[in-house]
């Protein structure tokens, strides 16, 4: 009696086992500061979880990609090529991404700032790399831990955001090494990263939510003030975007420099952000036709998007409006 207890514990602990081990490999992060142990590479893809959302298309469309990202269509810089580098280095390029939103100002009046600060790492592809090791100092030193293994398919990264937001002013140091199928290094390279400030959210002024604008080219109106009505100095300018009120296509986007800037007439385009390519769509807006609108305060490290390290962006919630004169019941 006593061995066919023994043996259903074995039987239990074997079962456990079976189970439990698959969960814990499907995990695949390494404790915070251990080296991640070699591995061939047909072993590290099953680390690797596609949905993961720091995982970065090898060419990503737009910053606003990031999950926790204010929903706008701002513009980036234009691309520069990669400097050349000699064999054995990675041109590694990392830059700071700090979004805020207000969601429950539109409807509660609340200030509560939902805030985001992210670094994104693009590199050059290697050749016979199967992954990258993407690593993190956090005091600028030679002192690195590591934060991902990446597939060899993939040339950028995504760290920090949500509950593991960057520390603003920090300045961060990430190293990038490309591994081999047998594990060993073939290449590396690093960048730095210094987050901005988050700024404050600007707050819509008119047309009013909801209401007709009176005229198919409206005037759109935004404060970005404290409780004084003084304006604030932080965003080097403010990006307005219009969308049709059903799908969201965008029907224009101007752009006004300068922190005292508070209005632009749908269509117009004063201003550009140098280092970008300003919008050439503007859209004809319908009589009677629902309209959404929102405003966002724009801010970079060098003034020019081409050359930034980092970005700060704030995104006031949307609000809507009717173009022209809505019309009447009976067409009168």
């Amino acid at each position: 009696m006593r061995n066919v207890r023994k043996q259903q514990i074995g039987w239990a602990i074997a079962l456990t086992t079976v189970i439990a081990l698959p969960a814990l490999t499907a995990c695949g992060a390494a404790p915070t500061g251990r080296q991640p142990a070699t591995t061939t590479s047909k072993k590290a893809a099953a680390q690797y979880d596609p949905n993961d959302p720091r995982l970065v298309e090898p060419t990503p469309t737009s910053w606003n990609q990031d999950p926790n990202d204010v929903p706008t269509n701002i513009p980036q810089g234009i691309p520069t090529p990669p400097p050349a580098t000699d064999p054995g280095e990675i041109a590694v390029s990392a830059q700071a991404n700090t979004a805020a939103s207000s969601p429950l100002m539109a409807v509660t009046g609340s200030n509560y700032r939902q805030i985001s600060i992210t670094a994104t790492l693009k590199w050059t592809k290697v050749d016979g790399a199967s992954q990258y090791r993407v690593s993190r100092s956090d005091d600028g030193s030679e002192r690195f831990v590591v934060r991902s293994m990446v597939p060899g398919s993939y040339t950028a990264f995504r760290d920090g955001g949500g509950f593991a937001n960057l520390a603003v002013g920090n300045e961060y140091k990430y190293l990038v090494e490309a591994l081999d199928h047998s594990g060993q290094v073939i290449a590396r390279g690093n960048d730095n990263v210094k987050p901005l400030y988050p700024l404050d959210v600007p707050a819509l002024k008119g047309p009013d939510n909801g209401k007709s604008a009176g005229s198919l080219q409206p005037v759109l109106r935004w404060s970005y003030s404290d409780a004084d009505g003084r304006a604030k100095e932080g965003p080097d300018g403010f990006y307005v975007e219009v969308f049709s009120g059903t799908y969201l296509v965008p029907m224009w986007r101007g752009y006004r420099q300068g922190t005292l800037a508070d209005s632009i007439m749908y269509g117009d385009q004063p201003d550009f952000y140098p280092g970008t390519k300003p919008a050439i769509y503007t859209g004809v807006l319908q009589p009677g036709a629902r309209y959404t609108w929102t405003v966002t305060a724009y801010k970079t490290d060098t003034g020019n998007a081409m050359t930034a390290k980092a970005i700060a962006k704030s995104n006031a919630p949307a609000w809507s409006f009717l173009a022209g004169s809505a019309p009447t019941q009976g067409g009168k």
